[in-house]
């Protein structure tokens, strides 16, 4: 029935694509959002967007255990949107960005896992 109404390479592209937006917003926040000193940024642009890059391949063929794994990945990159919207009154639009973007690859991963599975 979820077949109908959402086809398999919809809910694979929607993966892909938050999965790339959570990739440029992660190195986005490092350089120019966040208070990052100058001498720290290359370590944590590697911290905060390495773990995605060994996903990425995997996201991208739509294979199940990736997805499974990153999904998985997504949901710390959830709880930091969630701590920023929350606690940071200036970055607030910026933390319910993270949060859609994390959110909806889960959702889209679990979609296209589901689909695949059938």
């Amino acid at each position: 029935m979820l077949k109908k109404y959402m086809p398999a390479r919809l809910t694979a592209l929607c993966a892909s694509g938050s999965l790339l937006g959570l990739i440029v917003f992660g190195m986005a926040w490092i350089i120019t959002l966040s208070d990052t000193p100058a001498a720290r940024i290359s370590l944590w642009l590697v911290l905060f967007t390495g773990p995605w890059l060994l996903v990425l391949r995997g996201v991208l063929r739509t294979r199940p255990d990736s997805l499974l794994y990153s999904s998985l990945l997504a949901l710390v990159y959830l709880l930091h949107g969630g701590v920023v919207w929350w606690t940071d009154p200036i970055r607030s639009g910026w933390g319910l960005l993270e949060m859609g973007l994390a959110l909806g690859h889960i959702v889209s991963a679990g979609l296209t896992i589901r689909q695949s599975d059938t």
